[in-house]
């Protein structure tokens, strides 16, 4: 029997989950313990994961978060889990050259030039960056707001000592806590849950990603736009009010 092919569809910002969700139970490819056990465990020649793997935290809760790149894609419907998963990694690869190859900052190939960014530039490894863009990318429906989204969070990151105390406070890291059950709305008891990934109970940066973020959200994440916001909130239309303090 002759494989058919499968196109698929993979949005903006989706999960890990829903990604295994959307090639399992609507495209009827490979099985979840496949998927997963690749994206747990396979040994992927990427250099973004190998450094993934040198730095990863013992908390975080899917290892290929961030990376499967969202993006519309090409199988064959007896593909491998291994295949599968090496074309979404082979696309971030990719799309990461594109953006940053005529980078004018410094010497070398994309990969030196993102790790001259990540390091000189934004005092952060790469997969912090990854991690960062996946928030920007939740926290807005519109991309044009990726730059201030970005800088509100790079300010709260970078300045412990304002009011925000070095707490992100993104509601978006709720909902990765909650993914297999997403609540209806966030109350005080969800708000005080105990989990890693909750930015208003730890500072900083959540233990991984919490969605795969496009190009535009990475570059903006090492690109903020340059604000003293250190407060958004959304508003009925999808777009965010920005403010400097919690007052205002």
């Amino acid at each position: 029997e002759k494989a058919q092919t499968v196109i698929v569809t993979i949005p903006e910002g989706y999960t890990v989950k829903e990604i295994v969700d959307t090639l399992v139970d609507k495209y009827n490819l490979s099985s979840r313990e496949e998927l997963y056990d690749v994206i747990e465990n396979y040994e992927f020649d990427y250099w973004f994961i190998k450094q993934l793997d040198e730095n990863r935290s013992p908390d975080r809760k899917c290892r290929l978060e961030g990376y499967l790149y969202p993006d519309t894609y090409y199988y064959y419907s007896n593909a491998s889990a291994v295949n599968i998963i090496n074309k979404m990694l082979k696309s971030f690869a990719l799309k990461m050259k594109q953006t940053f190859k005529n980078y004018k900052g410094c010497e070398g190939t994309y990969i030196e030039k993102i790790n001259y960014l990540c390091e000189t530039k934004c005092k952060m490894t790469f997969d912090e960056i990854v991690n960062l863009a996946s928030i920007i990318q939740m926290e807005t429906l519109y991309d044009v707001e990726y730059g201030h989204i970005s800088s509100v969070l790079n300010n709260r990151l970078k300045n412990p000592r304002y009011e925000t105390g070095g707490f992100l406070g993104c509601d978006a890291t709720y909902y990765y806590i909650f993914q297999d059950d997403p609540p209806e709305e966030l109350t005080a008891e969800i708000l005080a849950v105990d989990d890693p990934y909750n930015t208003r109970k730890y500072k900083g940066l959540p233990p991984g990603p919490i969605s795969n973020p496009t190009f535009l959200a990475i570059n903006y994440a090492i690109f903020p736009e340059s604000t003293k916001d250190y407060y958004f909130f959304a508003k009925k239309d999808g777009t965010n009010e920005f403010s400097k303090t919690l007052k205002e």
